[in-house]
């Protein structure tokens, strides 16, 4: 499936969203929805309400879209999810050796 790297990209954005409190974002979820996805997926907007509502409806229409999207990189709002969330999340060393003494 050509989109598959994107499919990966989304995946990780929804792993990462699930490690950090949203309200710590700086931002506003992304309603942008691309003319080819429209097209083929009907879809016109994404939803706004939170960062994991959004991405998981992005992923939805991927999946939908399969083998007619063409292989991409991740939105700018995408990209911007997982830098933010890298940023925020807390670092495996902390969540395996607790906080330093």
């Amino acid at each position: 499936m050509p989109a598959s790297p994107l499919v990966a990209d989304l995946e990780r954005a929804l792993e990462l969203l699930s490690q950090v409190d949203e309200s710590r974002l700086g931002f506003s979820p992304s309603p942008d929805v691309s003319g080819d996805v429209q097209k083929l997926t009907g879809v016109t907007q994404y939803p706004v309400d939170s960062h994991r509502a959004n991405v998981r409806a992005r992923l939805e229409a991927v999946v939908k879209a399969g083998d007619q999207l063409p292989t991409r990189h991740p939105s700018d709002y995408v990209s911007k999810v997982i830098v933010e969330c890298v940023r925020l999340a807390p670092s495996s060393d902390d969540m395996m050796h607790g906080p330093s003494s």
